[in-house]
């Protein structure tokens, strides 16, 4: 399942309108039609306003994807980065993924 479905279902599960989610999240509801339509991907940081906006976050969203979604599981490793990543000001995200992909050998 792409991210475009996911955010769609989590949404509808909350009972959430697209204009809802756009206003929440101070986006336009033009964006979310895109984004749930598939023609649109959000950034690291658009999603994770988006997740916000509907009660989640960017690690649990990950982790709700599973290798039948043709993604694979997140070893307990994975799952730290992915937490501390989270933990991190937003002026910081750029650097840690700077960081990290310095150390790509």
């Amino acid at each position: 399942m792409e991210i475009a479905s996911k955010l769609k279902e989590l949404r509808e599960k909350q009972h959430i309108s697209k204009y809802k989610l756009a206003e929440i999240t101070e986006l336009s509801p033009t964006y979310i039609y895109k984004l749930e339509a598939g023609k649109s991907q959000p950034t690291i940081d658009t999603l994770e306003r988006i997740l916000k906006g509907l009660n989640s976050s960017l690690v649990d969203f990950l982790l709700s994807f599973s290798s039948a979604d043709g993604l694979p599981e997140l070893s307990p490793d994975e799952r730290k980065l992915l937490d501390a990543y989270k933990s991190l000001a937003p002026d910081k995200k750029p650097v840690a993924i700077a960081a990290v992909a310095a150390m790509k050998g």
